[in-house]
């Protein structure tokens, strides 16, 4: 069976923030579509974060190692604290066996057939895809 990773940077979201709102339908979306998913493909539900941000591990996912650097810590001057998307996709690939790992923002809602969808370009052999 198809195995594939999903891994996404939640975060803590200020109150009342259009992201404190998004996050938790983003991550629904894609609980939903892993169940229906279930006959062609073991999905993996993984989050990579920052220490700060433990609170807000979705349920159903499973973390990764903390992310330890952000923007901040590699560009001079900047003060936001974003992670880096290589060391997601680090942690995604260290993370377990995989076939195949997507990752999405915060803020990407999934349709139902997202991994179905995933599973049949899989299965004509793609590489990688967007």
């Amino acid at each position: 069976m198809l195995r594939i990773t999903h891994i996404v940077n939640p975060f803590v979201a200020t109150e009342g923030s259009e992201m404190q709102r998004v996050q938790p339908i983003t991550f629904e979306t894609m609980r939903r579509a892993k169940a229906l998913a279930a006959d062609v493909a073991q999905v993996n539900l993984v989050a990579a974060l920052f220490e700060a941000d433990r609170t807000a591990l979705p349920e159903g996912f499973t973390a990764t190692a903390e992310l330890n650097r952000s923007l901040a810590d590699v560009c001079a001057g900047s003060k936001r604290k974003l992670p880096l998307l290589a060391d997601i996709l680090e942690r995604a690939v260290h993370f377990q066996d995989t076939d195949y790992i997507v990752y999405t923002n915060v803020d990407i809602a999934l349709m139902p057939g997202f991994y179905r969808m995933v599973a049949h370009y899989a299965g004509k052999g793609y590489d990688a895809f967007a």
